[in-house]
């Protein structure tokens, strides 16, 4: 009998093959169930990471632009105050005259540092001059010699009044303890209410 003919199944065959294979697909998928029961609350929990850190990138994403931000203000500033600072120092702090330097700054073809522009370009135009502060000789003229002021008179001293006097001795006191004591008793009474008083 050769290999090549057809195998042939009984009705009953078919019935145990079809059995069979349902049971096998039906413990697969009944496991698949199971492994997926376990592996969802790992699923959800990624789930819930995964949106935390894409929350996170977000924020960070939001930081580093405002950083950047802040930056380039920063660095904006840094060099606004260093042209403020060269300007202030030749004497200009007209606003027009500010905004006439840096306009030509920004497009001259090679700049350089603004300290070194401004001394090279920026103080031939002519707007400009007329703010500058004179060259420092105009200010040094020749002095000329003058006296200096006599000091102003001073009045003499008035003398004290009581040059070559003693002080006066204080007033005579009309009773003394001593002479309170030696009092008879109608001397005190007389002079009771003098005494009295004199306490």
């Amino acid at each position: 009998m050769s290999d090549d003919t057809p195998k042939t199944y009984t009705e009953a065959q078919v019935q145990e093959l079809i059995q069979t294979r349902t049971s096998e697909l039906r413990d697969s998928r009944n496991t698949l169930t199971a492994e997926l029961a376990e592996l969802r609350p790992a699923a959800t929990a990624w789930e819930t990471k995964a949106g935390a850190a894409q929350a996170e990138l977000a924020l960070l994403a939001s930081v580093r632009s405002e950083f950047d931000t802040l930056q380039a203000k920063h660095s904006e500033a840094a060099t606004s105050w260093g042209q403020e600072r060269v300007l202030l120092g030749a004497g200009i702090s007209d606003p027009d005259a500010t905004n006439t330097l840096r306009n030509h700054y920004s497009t001259a073809t090679e700049p350089g540092e603004f300290s070194e522009w401004f001394e090279r370009e920026g103080r031939q135009i002519p707007i400009i001059a007329s703010f500058l502060s004179p060259p420092q000789a105009a200010f040094q003229a020749t002095p000329t010699s003058v006296d200096p002021a006599p000091p102003a008179p001073t009045s003499p001293a008035m003398p004290d009044s009581n040059n070559g006097r003693k002080p006066a001795p204080p007033a005579a006191q009309p009773f003394t303890p001593g002479s309170i004591s030696s009092m008879s008793i109608e001397e005190f009474r007389r002079n009771k209410d003098t005494l009295i008083n004199g306490l």
